[in-house]
């Protein structure tokens, strides 16, 4: 999530090297106090995080720096610390800082990290909601931490694919989008429009008519999600299985599925439904991989080549 309208996002240059100072001190002073570690790191970024193997990015917009972050590597083979996230004020509730933690976690992944964690302080329950939406986990506290304002520590555990339930306003919305494009895709792909399904009407209401949402990501960055429909205590459906291009490649589609599947068995259903269309060769060989066999048409579907498949869970 690099591609915000209206900023960019760079690693270090030397010019904006008082903004990665200024951005933190902005903050630290609102709400803490600027401590020598701070100090030191703040006002010497090449000897205390670039020339130790760390790196340092940052968010512009207009040309001026309005966001930075580094990743500091410790005295620990692969282990890195996620620190001096500042965002300007005016540019809060942009998305800028999820940006930016996306950044590190790219270069993380890119270096073949072991261990990212940071610390932080429970006054700072803003960052602290946005590292747990980006799969940060909360662990107890090290004895050694150099800060004296930490009392909060997390690891992060989105390395790869993890799938959740979307319960949160924020996952909610990014699955509703993800549904929306689905449509958009299926009616350019096949000239299919979902509009003889009340699709309109769904997304008004979104996400009422459904059991529950999954959602998929990789190394925290939201690739795909799924549906689960009840038609009665016993019969289930999957619907809106969708995989984004950046999601291609890496089993996306087959996981969610099972996980899908397997909410459902947790819910006490006992049989799956699913429809598709012929023509979606890899939708159809991926689902026939998964045990569902053709069954009768159980709706309406204009389409010559709609397929129905069922599976017993």
């Amino acid at each position: 999530m690099t591609d915000i309208p209206g900023f960019e996002f760079i690693p270090y240059q030397s010019a904006y090297r008082s903004d990665f100072a200024r951005l933190n001190i902005d903050w630290l002073e609102e709400f803490f106090v600027v401590e020598p570690i701070d100090e030191l790191v703040l006002h010497n970024p090449e000897d205390y995080i670039l020339n130790k193997g760390g790196d340092i990015f940052f968010a512009l917009k207009d040309g001026q720096a309005v966001g930075t972050v580094a990743m500091k590597a410790t005295d620990r083979t692969g282990v890195f610390e996620l620190t001096k996230l500042g965002v300007d004020k005016s540019c809060q509730g942009a998305g800028v800082g999820e940006a930016l933690c996306q950044m590190v976690f790219d270069r993380f992944i890119e270096v073949g990290g072991a261990l990212l964690f940071l610390e932080t302080n429970t006054k700072l329950q803003p960052a602290i909601r946005l590292y747990k939406r980006l799969d940060f986990v909360e662990k107890p506290l090290p004895s050694d931490t150099p800060y004296e304002r930490a009392n909060y520590y997390m690891e992060w555990q989105g390395a790869g694919l993890t799938i959740h339930s979307a319960t949160s306003r924020r996952d909610i919305a990014i699955v509703r989008d993800f549904f929306q494009e689905y449509a958009h895709w299926l009616e350019a792909e096949t000239g299919l429009s979902l509009a003889f399904q009340g699709f309109e009407e769904e997304m008004a209401g979104f996400p009422s008519k459904y059991e529950t949402l999954l959602l998929a990501k990789y190394n925290s960055r939201p690739v795909g999600a799924v549906a689960l429909l009840k038609h009665d205590d016993a019969v289930c459906e999957m619907k809106r299985l969708f995989v984004t291009p950046s999601g291609w490649g890496k089993s996306v589609g087959k996981h969610l599925s099972v996980a899908v599947m397997e909410e459902a068995r947790q819910r006490g259903f006992t049989v799956m439904l699913l429809d598709s269309l012929r023509r979606l060769e890899n939708a159809v060989a991926l689902y026939r991989a998964l045990g569902f066999e053709e069954t009768d048409p159980y709706n309406e579907n204009p389409e010559a080549d709609v397929v129905y498949m069922k599976r017993d869970l």
